[in-house]
């Protein structure tokens, strides 16, 4: 009788702990990992880097604004669902670390003066960084079990992990965020460039940023990191 009252009081109490602890563990990472990020890119001086433009031809699509209102999360398999949809609290932890990101970025580009290419490199260093390109995902969406695409900014921000996709996506809500780059838009794109690896991806599909400076429209591959190529580099769409 003793052990059986014993267990109802005591159990609850340590899976009450347990999740606490989880939680915590959760929140600490988030943050850790986007304020080292942030600050390893905030460190840099982009006037420095030059802004290469590399001329391709490009067959793109934009995406339209529709497929970020999906939530289609809830017809993911029950495998998928576990393995790459992070717990809400998660994600309002990655929402309330890019806010404070997201200031130091702005107050960086008013600061240093940054022009549309060098203020593209200073967003493009973080989003190849806070988050690592993820090959189960990537096998996944070859086999259809789900789209990253479903998963949205904060959730990827969250997961910590992702395929081009999602590396578009988070930057493209970057650029929202910012405001003084919004002109900022994904793009899907099959082309010559992706084949030749001017951009990643396998020459049949892939996601890269885009964004028009004075009427010409560039193309950034937001997991390439800047600091270690040592240039800003952007594709001119030669149409």
């Amino acid at each position: 009788m003793r052990s059986a009252l014993l267990s109802f009081f005591i159990l609850p109490f340590f899976f009450s702990c347990t999740s606490v602890q989880e939680k915590i563990a959760i929140e600490d990472e988030i943050e850790i990992r986007i304020h080292r990020e942030a600050s390893r890119c905030l460190s840099q001086d982009y006037r420095k880097l030059p802004c290469d433009d590399l001329a391709a031809t490009l067959d793109y699509s934009p995406v339209p604004n529709s497929e970020f209102k999906k939530n289609i999360v809830d017809t993911f398999t029950k495998e998928a669902k576990s393995y790459y949809v992070p717990h809400p609290f998660g994600v309002s932890k990655a929402r309330k670390e890019l806010f404070k990101a997201i200031r130091k970025i702005r107050k960086k580009i008013a600061n240093d003066k940054l022009g549309d290419c060098h203020s593209a490199c200073l967003i493009q260093c973080f989003t190849a960084n806070v988050i690592s390109y993820d090959d189960k995902m990537a096998e996944d969406v070859t086999t259809e079990v789900f789209h990253p695409a479903d998963l949205g900014p904060y959730d990827t921000l969250a997961y910590g992990k992702g395929v081009c996709r999602n590396y578009a996506h988070l930057y493209k809500e970057i650029g929202r965020l910012l405001g003084t780059f919004d002109k900022v838009t994904d793009v899907r794109t099959w082309s010559s460039a992706t084949k030749n690896n001017l951009l990643g991806g396998d020459g049949n599909f892939h996601r890269v940023i885009g964004y028009k400076e004075n009427g010409i429209l560039y193309l950034i591959e937001p997991q390439r990191d800047p600091i270690e190529t040592k240039s800003c580099e952007r594709y001119k769409h030669n149409p």
